[in-house]
């Protein structure tokens, strides 16, 4: 707690006349012990209103988070973890002579989920450090802390984690959508520009993985097949390097297509694509697709092999 209280005298250097109007220092705690809880409340609401514009949450191990904008989402990703809570106990209040600056001395608790999804909490001290502004009232300059056991910053390094590993997340599910988007335009260059120049494709069929250019010429040889392919995103998922989409594929089968010639026929079958990203690209992609009902759906009939019984 001296790092603390260091922190305290450094910020607030205060200059006070000798002849500085007396402040009823008990009013001003009681008013201060109420705008504390009131923030309180509205910040588990999503609101920072009682931060200044200009006001800092400084983490003593941590990097500080500047601005009242950027703590107003610092405070909305932590409320969307369904494990995050937090109290408070006021342990002091402290009012300069001037009246217009003060510290809340209080003790905290904080859950918050670990890597695993499970709550976990932590205990520690911490200070307010206040500032009343003119027709507006008290405002938070400064909220900085320390937990008792580990670092409270762990807790803000996880939030950052997260959300950065979520916008990962987002950003391969567009490049997916890209690539299904852009393929059914006919523009394969996407292929170039979305996936890794060691791609590696697994498809019903192929024994083996094909590479960048193999499946722009498998996407090829379905489109000469069926001009008008689709591709609809049923479903699409990511986690961590991984994206699966559950998509449906449509088409017209005005072309040939292994061996069967063209039948006019509208077509639809079901598949589930398994795409893994590494840094930033496309680094392969596996792909379970009802070929047997599309070939049905062709024409064809299973039938057993010669000599086989029924």
């Amino acid at each position: 707690m001296k790092i603390l209280f260091s922190i305290v005298t450094a910020v607030l250097v205060l200059a006070v006349s000798g002849c500085a109007p007396q402040v009823d220092v008990e009013a001003e705690r009681a008013a201060i012990r109420k705008f504390h809880d009131e923030c309180l409340t509205k910040m588990l609401a999503g609101n920072v209103d009682c931060f200044a514009e200009d006001g800092q949450m400084l983490p003593l191990d941590a990097t500080p988070i500047k601005g009242r904008s950027a703590i107003g989402e610092l405070v909305s990703r932590m409320l969307e973890d369904p494990n995050f809570s937090v109290s408070h106990d006021v342990i002091d209040v402290d009012v300069f002579q001037s009246g217009d600056q003060a510290y809340v001395h209080y003790a905290y608790e904080i859950t918050m989920s670990d890597h695993d999804g499970n709550p976990v909490a932590e205990q520690g001290k911490a200070i307010y450090i206040l500032k009343k502004q003119p027709q507006v009232g008290w405002k938070i300059l400064i909220d900085t802390w320390k937990a008792d056991g580990e670092s409270m910053s762990d807790a803000l390094v996880k939030t950052e984690q997260m959300t950065a590993q979520a916008q990962v997340e987002e950003q391969n599910k567009a490049l997916v959508r890209r690539i299904l988007a852009e393929g059914d335009k006919k523009n394969l260059e996407v292929l170039d520009e979305v996936c890794a120049s060691d791609y590696k494709v697994h498809f019903p069929g192929n024994a083996m993985p094909i590479g960048l250019e193999e499946s722009k010429k498998l996407w090829q040889s379905f489109q000469a097949a069926f001009p008008d392919l689709t591709h609809t995103v049923e479903e699409i998922h990511a986690d961590g390097d991984i994206v699966v989409v559950r998509e449906s594929v449509r088409g017209t089968h005005e072309g040939e297509f292994s061996g069967i010639p063209p039948t006019g026929k509208k077509i639809e079958f079901s598949a589930v694509a398994i795409y893994r990203f590494s840094d930033g690209k496309c680094a392969e992609s596996r792909t379970d697709a009802d070929l047997l009902g599309l070939y049905q759906q062709l024409g064809m009939e299973l039938r057993p092999k010669e000599g086989e019984n029924d």
